[in-house]
């Protein structure tokens, strides 16, 4: 009997060898994580489906965030499992945007009503977001080429985007307090 291991818990899952040759998914009984497996009699690769948000963030950051930020990762981490990398990207950015603009309105007292655009232009040039410059200088060029229909984003962009994203919410969000559950 051919077995795997869950890329997320470890757990075994055995493989009935008669199904060999084997393209698809697998779920593990364990976890629920759905991953992509190709087997043969001579070789197997097995990966992630989709990143998994949740673990991505952490429990004490995912219940920190709002509920349509993880809304809004979850999608993308689903997109880009699926090859939707665009739509990934673009939803790493709602999330983004959805942190900074509770941290602008933590900072300077003031709810922000403009585009994303010009949110992440008025935090560039303001000193009290200094520290954020380059990074929001980044998600501007990414919003740009994302947000007009020239071309696509690649893998590559996507998983940059969301992990990138991920990593500057946590910052935002430490400086935050925490929200309800259900906000």
């Amino acid at each position: 009997m051919a077995e795997i291991r869950c890329t997320k818990c470890g757990n075994k899952i055995y493989i009935d060898p008669f199904s060999l040759p084997y393209k698809g998914e697998v779920a593990c009984d364990n976890c629920k994580n759905v991953m992509k497996v190709d087997l043969s009699t001579s070789y197997f690769v097995v990966e992630t489906n989709h990143p998994d948000p949740y673990d991505d963030f952490s429990n004490y950051y995912w219940w920190k965030i709002s509920e349509l930020e993880r809304h809004s990762i979850t999608e993308a981490a689903l997109s880009l499992g699926s090859g939707a990398y665009t739509a990934s990207e673009f939803m790493s950015l709602r999330t983004l945007e959805s942190v900074c603009r509770r941290y602008y309105k933590k900072v300077t007292g003031k709810d922000y009503k403009g585009s994303w655009a010009s949110i992440i232009e008025e935090m560039a040039e303001d000193p009290q977001f200094k520290s954020y410059t380059g990074a929001l200088h980044y998600f501007r060029e990414v919003r740009n080429r994302v947000g007009h229909p020239e071309g696509t984003s690649s893998k590559l962009d996507a998983e940059s985007s969301y992990k990138m994203s991920i990593r500057l919410a946590k910052e935002l969000v430490d400086k935050l307090e925490p929200i309800a559950k259900n906000e």
